[in-house]
């Protein structure tokens, strides 16, 4: 079985074992649920030896009064602060949901991030009618979620001067 370390204190003390262990620059990947959470993690991942970080955006809006405008605003605020507070280089990975991600990824560029990741991956919890509890489960990416990432990849390359990288998806050659 594999272990996945979701608390903080865990994925600090991995990252640190896995700087030891590997010769290659470590991208720590990064979710908290504030700003102020997000700039402290980020200060604790650039201190345990991270080469890099990757905002791993996970926002789902809920409020139906919350414009795409704001949520994008939001989303600059959050970067503006990240990187006022470390001196490695961000990146971050966004949802395939935003309704102009070329001009996003322009002015994530503009703001001073490296490099782009595409694309984060929802968790879809599940309710069991059965007991009437929810019941979640890690479902890893498979072959079909590919042609996403790989569309937006192209549509940015050439356009948008960031570096691009790609998540989940590949799991044969042919992919």
């Amino acid at each position: 079985m594999q272990t996945y370390f979701s608390g903080p204190d865990g994925y600090l003390v991995h990252l640190q074992r896995v700087k030891k262990a590997v010769g290659v620059p470590v991208f720590a990947s990064l979710n908290a649920t504030s700003v102020g959470g997000w700039v402290h993690y980020a200060r604790l991942l650039q201190d345990a030896g991270a080469d890099g970080i990757e905002l791993n955006i996970y926002d789902i809006p809920c409020n139906p009064q919350v414009t795409a405008m704001q949520i994008e605003a939001g989303l600059m605020d959050l970067v503006r602060a990240v990187l006022a507070e470390i001196s490695i280089p961000l990146s971050v990975k966004l949802c395939p949901f935003y309704t102009a991600p070329l001009n996003l990824m322009m002015r994530l560029h503009d703001f001073g991030v490296m490099a782009i990741v595409l694309f984060n991956r929802f968790y879809q919890p599940d309710l069991n009618i059965d007991d009437f509890d929810v019941h979640t489960h890690l479902k890893l990416s498979n072959s079909e979620e590919l042609l996403t990432r790989l569309h937006w990849v192209a549509m940015a390359y050439g356009r948008i001067p960031i570096e691009l990288a790609v998540t989940g998806g590949v799991h044969s050659g042919r992919d």
